[in-house]
């Protein structure tokens, strides 16, 4: 299989890309309404997005919902481990269902990964099982004060529009969770996954969860207008779409510069995610900013344009080494997630 497939994909395959990560039309025939968007016809456009998934330039097609909004809790969690023992530790962060991202970074703090919890109980237990691993000598919760941005899509055409210095993603405007009944329960949870390769999958998912396929299309396009909806698109292999390099840029930001430098990072493109977090007694970075590029040197070189655009001096790029988890989290799943691992201490 061709390690980086992206290097041979075609205008069609480009454009495609660039216009369902952010929104999969939410419509019965989603690939005619694509192809009328694209000069193209639904079976092309369907054939296209199936050789996406074969070469795993496509993860998933889904809905990213927003956790608070689910009355979920969520933090990036940061762990200083020693060497030695850091797979150990990973092993525990992975085994949690709740854990959908787990990576070792370069840096004193080398393993660092997402938690998104039911509650503060659950959320406590699973940072006190990686917590007391054996090689584990610090661990802080980094829950997002303000969210800038989290807008996860990578750029494959030439159509590339000005980008305007500044602007940013607004924070969920509300954090009171949405009203749900079972089937949107259903609905939910089967959206975190993928809906399948059917040329139709909408009437097929309305099948399969025992709904109408109004009643299916209305209800995601209100988890998207109360804002549960983060978006539904294509999720993809960042690495398999040539994204090679992915790196945490941190920043010492006085507070009352955050808001104005969170919104120049949020501007730039190759910034999927920008949060302000808490400073940790050690370190003393609060605002994050994730870079994507294709090498290395093009995420420095990024981190280097956002440090004149807002006058700071200095940052970190915290690169990571290795990829111990990677999934997506499946919300209001029908069955209570197990208790997971504690320490042998």
């Amino acid at each position: 299989m061709d390690p980086n497939p992206a290097a041979s994909l075609d205008s069609l395959h480009r454009k495609l890309l660039d216009r369902i990560q952010l929104s999969f039309p939410l419509t019965e025939n989603p690939y005619a309404e694509l192809a009328r968007e694209l000069n193209s016809d639904a079976e092309q456009i369907h054939r296209a997005v199936l050789d996406l998934r074969e070469s795993r330039v496509i993860r998933r097609i889904g809905g990213s919902f927003v956790p608070v909004r689910l009355g979920y809790i969520s933090a990036l969690v940061a762990s200083r481990v020693d060497p030695a023992r850091l797979e150990e530790a990973a092993a525990c962060a992975s085994a949690f269902p709740e854990v959908t991202h787990n990576y070792e970074r370069r840096g004193v703090y080398n393993l660092w990964f997402t938690v998104i919890a039911e509650n503060r109980d659950r959320m406590d237990h699973i940072l006190g099982s990686v917590r007391q691993q054996p090689g584990v000598t610090a661990l802080h919760e980094l829950p997002a004060i303000h969210t800038f941005k989290l807008r996860v899509k990578f750029q494959f055409s030439d159509d590339r529009r000005p980008r305007s210095p500044g602007a940013a993603t607004a924070s969920d405007a509300s954090p009171e969770p949405i009203a749900i009944d079972d089937l949107d329960r259903l609905i939910i949870a089967r959206c975190c996954g993928d809906i399948g390769e059917s040329p139709q999958p909408f009437v097929d998912l309305a099948t399969e969860l025992g709904a109408s396929v109004d009643d299916l299309l209305g209800r995601l396009r209100r988890y998207r207008e109360t804002g549960a909806l983060r978006r539904f698109g294509a999720i993809l292999r960042h690495q398999k779409a040539g994204f090679s390099a992915n790196g945490m840029s941190v920043w010492d930001v006085a507070p009352e510069d955050v808001a104005r430098v969170g919104g120049i990072m949020a501007a730039f493109p190759e910034v999927s995610h920008c949060y302000e977090r808490p400073r940790m007694p050690d370190w003393p970075y609060n605002v994050y900013g994730m870079i994507h590029g294709h090498s290395e040197d093009e995420c420095l070189a990024v981190g280097r344009r956002i440090a004149r655009e807002t006058g700071l001096d200095e940052f970190r790029m915290l690169f990571s080494v290795r990829e111990f988890k990677k999934t997506s989290m499946v919300y209001l799943a029908p069955d209570t997630p197990p208790a997971g691992p504690m320490s042998l201490t």
